[in-house]
């Protein structure tokens, strides 16, 4: 855990000076888009924080899940960026310590393209497609019900319409439409309807001063099923 705030404290020292929160060319969306940090800008947000490593490479975890010894780290590779289309390729991977510790193992891998064509002024298109996968092996005695064992890997394809009213003010419409839903548990295999996986939500972002503030809320799959979802994110921006 000191080894995470350590690691937290010195990105924030190599990207000191704490940047305005509006969106433009220079401080672009990066998460499920084409765009990336430039070298030495850095974003700490609620769930995925970046760092610019140089003009092409951009290196992304969620800093709080390292807090828990849930050890993850990505990388986002800028392939093209002008004016007319922009792509990055991303891959990251994760694993819990504490259940290697105990014999038991639970890691994450994940792999995805982002593609952001500008439409017209303010308009912009954002297209993902990727692949996730999810390894868990428990010990004996561990309620299976609670914590299966297993295995679960799924494509995601996702289009995202964004509008900038302002540089302060943004508006989204994003779906989600993953094409199928794989999983393997034990020696067996099983074939799921991906149907019910599909999202449509809306969403607003709130660029003020030195805050970023995202709202989505839409219809979706949760945890008791089919219905209303909602989703929140904050973050900070820190300038070489």
């Amino acid at each position: 855990m000191a080894l995470v705030w350590v690691l937290a404290m010195l990105l924030v020292c190599l990207a000191p000076q704490v940047a305005r929160a509006e969106v433009n060319t220079d401080h672009p969306l990066i998460e499920d888009t084409g765009y990336i940090l430039r070298p030495k800008q850095l974003k700490v947000g609620l769930f995925q924080s970046s760092y610019g490593l140089t003009d092409r490479i951009q290196l992304d975890s969620l800093l709080w899940l390292n807090l828990i010894t849930y050890f993850n780290l990505g990388a986002k590779v800028k392939v093209i960026e002008d004016k007319n289309l922009a792509v990055a390729v991303e891959a990251w991977a994760g694993t819990l310590a504490a259940a290697l510790l105990t014999g038991a193992a639970i890691f994450n891998l994940g792999t995805q393209v982002d593609a952001t064509v500008p439409l017209v002024d303010k308009l912009k298109l954002h297209l993902v497609a990727g692949f996730r996968y999810w390894k868990i092996s428990t010990l004996p005695g561990i309620d299976q019900a609670l914590l299966p064992s297993g295995r679960i890997y799924w494509p995601t394809l996702k289009g995202s319409v964004e509008y900038d009213i302002t540089e302060r003010h943004l508006l989204f419409l994003t779906l989600g439409s993953p094409t199928s839903w794989s999983a393997g548990i034990g020696n067996g295999g099983h074939e799921f309807d991906a149907t019910a996986f599909w999202a449509i939500t809306a969403g607003y972002q709130l660029s003020y001063k030195w805050l970023n503030l995202r709202l989505d809320l839409g219809y979706g799959p949760s945890l008791f099923g089919r219905g209303v979802v909602a989703g929140l994110d904050t973050y900070f921006r820190f300038d070489p």
